[in-house]
């Protein structure tokens, strides 16, 4: 495992042949990972930006797989998912560094706060997230994770599965829409 994820690294940075050899023939595992991190932090002008978007992009398509999986195997979960219709599906949870683009950044009862002040359409407020967050204000996340499920709920649909074809989830309606209790969505 640890080989082919480092051929796809030298694939996305385009290293060179010599080193990529090299590092195939070691047989551990870690002395692999502790000679190429080396070699990038010492050898190559490979941008910080570059190697964050991949990780980035690469993390995000793991949680997207990891995601339908369980949503395969708990049925009543995936109902649960498919009974939202088309809204907007948003990731509440305060502000980290760690999590920072895969949540919207603000409390449940924050985040319906600022929508309802800010009277905006969903279109806007997809697009708010979207953007860079450079152009978002501070502490303000991308909700990744939210449009990740919003993907998955349309992947779903499209592949013929309907709420009704599952069982209910046993739990009550707080539960699944949230309460305005302060102690609710915090990071730990």
């Amino acid at each position: 495992m640890y080989f082919s994820i480092t051929y796809i690294y030298f694939r996305f940075l385009g290293l060179k042949p010599a080193l990529e050899e090299e590092l195939l023939n070691l047989s551990d595992g870690y002395e692999v990972w502790s000679r190429f991190n080396s070699f990038l932090q010492t050898e190559t002008n490979i941008a910080f930006d570059k190697l964050k978007a991949y990780f980035m992009s690469e993390r995000q398509k793991l949680i997207k797989v990891a995601l339908a999986l369980m949503f395969q195997q708990h049925r009543a979960v995936l109902r649960v998912l498919l009974e939202t219709e088309d809204a907007l599906l948003v990731y509440c949870a305060r502000f980290s560094t760690i999590e920072s683009e895969l949540c919207c950044g603000l409390r449940e009862r924050d985040f319906r706060r600022v929508f309802q002040e800010s009277q905006s359409d969903v279109r806007e407020l997809v697009e708010f997230f979207l953007k860079p967050q450079a152009y978002r204000p501070p502490y303000v996340g991308g909700n990744r994770l939210g449009l990740i499920l919003m993907e998955l709920r349309r992947q779903f649909i499209l592949g013929g599965c309907y709420p009704s074809q599952y069982e209910i989830l046993p739990m009550p309606i707080e539960s699944k829409l949230g309460t305005d209790s302060p102690t609710e969505n915090y990071i730990l």
